[in-house]
């Protein structure tokens, strides 16, 4: 079974009296479990539109979402806070995170924000911050912290509450190509436990390291590579 299937999803934007903007006209797609995906395209062209949908960001205007055989019902607001809470992790390009509070705060808040006791939130995110390499900056607070940590620190976050799909936009957007070249690594190998990796990216080298290229133009899929 597919853990992602859109069917002729189609989003539009409406913006009072100037015409509609068709950001998606007709996305279908399969993805697999344990896939590694990248998104290109040109500015404007619907990537960062499709990753929000797949995201729960932002509702899809026609079509369908089927996330693990369960259609997406984008009207139940509860409905769509768990899955965002307990199927899906987010990397961003800016990290996300609260800059004034410490790495571990930032790890446990998915845990704290579905209720689990603290105690046990902080017993995950040891978990998270060791398997990205960062349990030594556990204590320090984000605003001490260089890009590439900042994005380890994201990455952990966004894999403390084991995710199914891990969503990344524009990841190395703000890093140095040693760097990026890292936390892309660490992204695709995430793959290798079966977690389901999409990356919306315009650096055609995080790209090539995935296992299918998705080329999205005037909100249509061209190209899979």
């Amino acid at each position: 079974m597919s853990i992602i299937e859109l069917k002729n999803v189609i989003k539009t934007y409406y913006t009072g009296s100037e015409k509609p903007v068709h950001a998606l006209r007709g996305i279908n797609l399969k993805v697999e479990a344990g896939e590694s995906i990248a998104i290109q395209g040109v500015s404007g062209s619907g990537k960062s539109t499709l990753l929000n949908i797949l995201g729960c960001l932002d509702a899809l205007t026609e079509g369908e979402y089927y996330l693990d055989g369960e259609k997406v019902q984008f009207s139940n607001n509860r409905h769509i806070a768990d899955i965002r809470n307990k199927k899906i992790g987010f990397v961003l390009q800016n990290f996300g995170l609260l800059n004034d509070r410490y790495v571990s705060d930032n790890i446990a808040l998915p845990l704290l924000l579905g209720n689990m006791s603290k105690s046990k939130a902080d017993k995950l995110a040891m978990e998270a911050a060791k398997s990205t390499g960062i349990e030594k900056l556990y204590g320090k607070k984000i605003k001490k912290l260089s890009g590439g940590e900042r994005q380890r620190v994201a990455i952990a976050r966004a894999i403390v509450t084991d995710p199914e799909l891990i969503l990344a936009d524009e990841p190395t957007g703000s890093l140095d190509k040693a760097t990026g070249e890292q936390v892309v690594e660490m992204l695709v190998k995430m793959t290798q436990s079966g977690k389901t990796v999409i990356i919306v990216t315009h650096d055609d080298s995080v790209a090539e390291r995935c296992g299918r290229r998705l080329y999205i133009e005037d909100g249509l899929i061209r190209e899979v590579i």
